[in-house]
């Protein structure tokens, strides 16, 4: 009897070994190249956005039409129009308001002022009016300049600060606006806009 049990006791020993050997041999490179591949996507992102954001420049003092381009790669200018506040995210300043019609969704985009100096309180808020008038968000990036919430699985909200302007990318739909936010601002730089 003790020897079934020391075999059996064994066996088990050995088919655990096995199991654990065939995971650190086997499936813990594919772990590993899995997360490179995610770490070498997330680089190449920061740096096309930061390309982005050091080739912009306002295309005036004051957001008014031209800021906002007829069109926006498959997205075509609906309306655009000024406005006193933002009450989405408890900001109270003028600024301007557009949507873009796209093949599967619009977009709507909004150009604020905002200083260095108040951008993380506005995201804060912004955060919570969007948490708050919701009844609950999930949100999924935060990072210096940036800002993303998604609310009830298909309300995208995008925040991206770039010197002193807050751009605000908001979609409804099964696309996140980051596709049309990053094609939006590359269509306002200078030699871009030159061609309008």
């Amino acid at each position: 009897m003790n020897r079934k049990i020391l075999f059996g006791c064994g066996g088990l020993l050995m088919f655990v070994i096995g199991v654990i050997a065939i995971g650190v041999f086997v499936v813990a490179p594919r772990v590993v190249e899995k997360g490179k591949g995610w770490l070498n996507t997330q680089i190449d992102e920061s740096k096309r956005r930061n390309a982005i954001e050091s080739g912009w420049q306002p295309p005036g003092e004051r957001p008014d039409a031209n800021w906002f381009p007829v069109a926006v790669d498959k997205w075509t200018l609906g309306v655009s129009e000024s406005i006193s506040t933002v009450p989405e995210i408890l900001l109270d300043r003028p600024g301007r308001r557009a949507n873009y019609r796209g093949e599967k969704q619009d977009c709507e985009v909004i150009v604020i002022p905002v200083s260095d100096l108040e951008l993380q309180s506005v995201f804060d808020r912004a955060a919570s009016a969007l948490r708050t008038d919701t009844g609950g968000s999930q949100m999924t990036t935060r990072t210096p300049g940036r800002l993303y919430v998604r609310t009830h699985g298909d309300r995208h909200t995008r925040l991206w600060w770039i010197r002193d302007w807050l751009f605000i990318f908001r979609t409804v739909g099964p696309e996140e606006p980051d596709a049309f936010a990053e094609k939006f601002l590359e269509t306002m730089r200078p030699a871009e806009l030159e061609k309008r």
